[in-house]
């Protein structure tokens, strides 16, 4: 939904998806609008909490249909459910860490996993408007790379999830957690792990909610 969108649009989503979550305190996100982010209490004082994330509105107004509305679930630092939607596509996206994850479409749900690597390489899926070209490609000299697919929003995890892709390097940090919190869910409820630099899985609530560069994999 873009950012000129109706304010009932909004409230529509957000008041239909608090009941979901009761006693869970909304972290907003909507487009590009750093003035709508309420800010949410420290972890220590509420472990759980819920990241609605309208956008891309670039993907929209350049005619793409890879925009997406995310909403996630945090519980102590990790993101435990997700749901990723595609509206022009048709396609909802949604997982339980722990519980697996599934697609619907046309009225139909089925389940989803990640896929373990094909002998004949991997999959990239590289970011359309925020490569970094020379990080991406020093990550993947050891690699085989099959095919590499560019495109952007959290529609890169969904496809990891669904098992069309294996492997999304974002090395460069600066990506917010309300840009990776639902897809993480998804595809980690698929069987897939995204983790840092080091190794570790990808954490939430840091100072600033900012991510440091991340990998995201197919079937662990």
């Amino acid at each position: 939904i873009p950012r000129h969108a109706p304010f009932a649009d909004r409230f529509f989503l957000i008041s239909g998806a608090m009941p979901v979550f009761p006693g869970r305190e909304p972290v907003l996100r909507f487009c590009h609008e750093p003035a709508e982010i309420r800010p949410p209490r420290h972890p220590r004082e509420r472990p759980a909490r819920v990241i609605i994330d309208i956008r891309r509105e670039s993907e929209f107004a350049a005619g793409l249909d890879e925009y997406v509305v995310c909403i996630a679930l945090i519980e102590s630092g990790r993101p435990v459910l997700g749901v990723v939607a595609a509206p022009a596509r048709g396609s909802v996206y949604a997982g339980i860490v722990g519980e697996g994850a599934w697609i619907e479409e046309n009225g139909a749900r089925r389940p989803i996993q990640a896929r373990r690597a094909p002998p004949e390489g991997l999959h990239l899926l590289d970011s359309r408007s925020h490569r970094d070209a020379a990080a991406t490609e020093a990550f993947c000299a050891n690699l085989t790379i099959a095919e590499t697919t560019r495109m952007g929003s959290a529609l890169k995890f969904a496809w990891m999830a669904e098992g069309r892709a294996d492997l999304m390097p974002r090395l460069s940090s600066g990506i917010m957690e309300w840009d990776t919190a639902a897809g993480q869910a998804v595809l980690e409820a698929a069987g897939g792990r995204v983790v840092d630099a080091q190794g570790r899985p990808l954490a939430y609530g840091k100072p600033g909610y900012r991510n440091p560069g991340f990998v995201a994999w197919g079937l662990a």
